[in-house]
């Protein structure tokens, strides 16, 4: 998945590390157009057990890139309040996919 985080384009894996162990991966795009690490949060498969469970992993690991990004990338540019910097800020920091349609989230 690639996504706009702090005015950097980003990207998420989730890539197998060994049986029973993932991780869910994040790098942003540095100056120099290489993809760089932000993180890479373990996911263990064998306590995925259920829906809740499971999207309940999927979140903490989400959380844990949050933190990473956020003190690796800086604060994000200030939010307008109107107009088409609005939408724009909009479509890079708050949209969001729920149950397959997009919210401000």
């Amino acid at each position: 998945m690639i996504y706009t985080a702090y005015d950097k384009e980003c990207r998420l894996t989730f890539i197998k590390i060994f049986d029973g162990q993932w991780g869910l991966r994040a790098e942003y795009k540095n100056n120099s157009g290489e993809w760089a690490y932000i993180a890479a949060p373990t996911i263990w498969t064998d306590a995925l057990t259920t829906k809740e469970v499971t999207d309940a992993a999927y979140q903490k690991a989400l959380g844990e890139i949050n933190i990473a990004t956020r003190a690796m990338l800086g604060k994000a540019s200030s939010e307008p309040t109107s107009g088409t910097a609005r939408i724009q800020w909009l479509v890079d920091n708050k949209t969001v996919v729920v149950d397959n349609n997009l919210k401000i989230g």
